[in-house]
């Protein structure tokens, strides 16, 4: 994606962290409400948006929606720690897959943090 962005973006999801993510959405609704009350239902709303309108999505750092896409992995990290690596999500990644994804981004994200 650099290519594309030769001077950014600094945060950027590849296609099966995008796929983890539209899952977080999806399968955490009351989760996303409470995330939409602390960093504001718009920038919820957007950031959601964004991520199940992209295979790959890029963005700079700072941005707001950030803080969205890190409590969602977290989260979604959460109700997947349990299940079997093997099992096939509906998307046709392992959960497995989706746990390496989340880990990559929450790791990504949380470092921007400090």
């Amino acid at each position: 994606m650099r290519e594309h962005f030769p001077k950014g973006p600094d945060v950027q999801f590849e296609e099966e962290e995008c796929c983890a993510l539209r899952g977080a959405f999806v399968n955490n609704e009351s989760v996303f409400e409470k995330v939409g009350e602390f960093f504001g239902f718009d920038i919820a709303r957007q950031a959601r948006e964004m991520v199940n309108n992209s295979k790959r999505l890029g963005f700079p750092h700072h941005s707001a929606a950030e803080g969205v896409y890190l409590f969602m992995a977290q989260r979604e990290q959460e109700r997947l720690k349990n299940r079997d690596a093997g099992d096939i999500l509906g998307c046709g990644h392992t959960i497995g897959e989706h746990r390496n994804a989340l880990e990559s981004l929450v790791g990504a994200l949380s470092s921007r943090e400090q």
